[in-house]
């Protein structure tokens, strides 16, 4: 089910929105992109509206990873949770 917050952050950007995953300790940087829909896409055209789902994905790992505080608003810019009021949102 898609966030609202999410869609209305992509629709504020009028355009599309690279979101950024740098995992430090492994050296990666993830990307993916914010649809206006408020959905999630990769390039190989995996598509998700949970955050976290798109960064567990991305992560390829089985443990859940919080996709609110993962990604941000390109590189070095706001993570989803601030960028959107979600503070409060805590994921395992």
């Amino acid at each position: 089910m898609p966030y609202p917050e999410l869609a209305t952050l992509a629709k504020q950007r009028r355009a599309l929105v690279t979101l950024v995953w740098f995992r430090e300790r492994r050296g990666q940087r993830l990307v993916a992109t914010l649809a206006p829909d408020g959905s999630i896409e990769f390039a190989d055209g995996a598509r998700f509206f949970e955050p976290s789902e798109a960064a567990t994905y991305a992560a390829g790992t089985p443990v859940e990873v919080d996709g609110w505080r993962a990604w941000r608003l390109g590189d070095g810019g706001p993570t989803l949770a601030e960028a959107t009021g979600r503070h409060d949102e805590v994921r395992g």
